[in-house]
């Protein structure tokens, strides 16, 4: 019998918002998309796609976040405190700076066919579905351990072989991300 294709609520939707957001020069889970912030709107749009369960990863107890244990060191730390919360389960991760995607492509991306370890649309890192195996834990540990250890996502994505697929047809500007006051200016223009 062939496995049955993944679907989206068999994944943990994650909003990674531990970041300083230093370029922005002010915190960006707190701005407002649409009459609600950042975070709650990455929030509301996993429930839109088909995800009932989601997880902040950053230290935020307002909003149930699951602190990094190695600070300060990107997008990779909130991957690893996520996994070691939530060990076995496939995560879908969005930044919490990506107000534009649409609520079905993370539908789309949580239950396409490839079964690799990690998926992502192609050209773009983010948003990712990954599965947090003991491996992953592993690697992940090895590297934030290590001071000259990488901390970039695509240096994780290599090690994983990760998958890719196309983007959907109205590919634009919905996987832009606000890492800067002009950035979101042009964003809520």
């Amino acid at each position: 019998m062939a496995p049955s294709a993944p679907s989206a609520e068999a994944c943990l939707g994650v909003v990674l918002a531990g970041g300083q957001s230093r370029r922005m020069g002010q915190d960006k889970a707190l701005l407002d998309w649409q009459g609600r912030s950042l975070i709650d709107h990455a929030r509301r749009r996993f429930a839109d796609a088909g995800i009932a369960e989601s997880v902040v990863s950053g230290d935020r107890p307002e909003h149930g976040g699951i602190p990094d244990q190695h600070r300060g060191e990107g997008p990779l730390a909130g991957l690893l405190a996520v996994a070691h919360a939530h060990p076995g389960r496939r995560l879908l991760v969005v930044p919490v700076d990506m107000p534009r995607l649409p609520a079905a492509w993370l539908a789309q991306l949580a239950a396409a066919s490839p079964t690799a370890a990690a998926l992502h649309y192609d050209g773009h890192p983010l948003p990712l579905r990954i599965d947090t195996t003991l491996d992953l834990r592993r690697q992940l540990t090895a590297w934030l351990d290590d001071p000259a250890g990488p901390r970039a996502l695509k240096h994780l994505l290599r090690a994983l072989d990760a998958a890719t697929i196309a983007a959907p047809p109205a590919w634009g500007h919905e996987l832009d991300n606000a890492n800067t006051p002009d950035d979101w200016a042009r964003m809520t223009r």
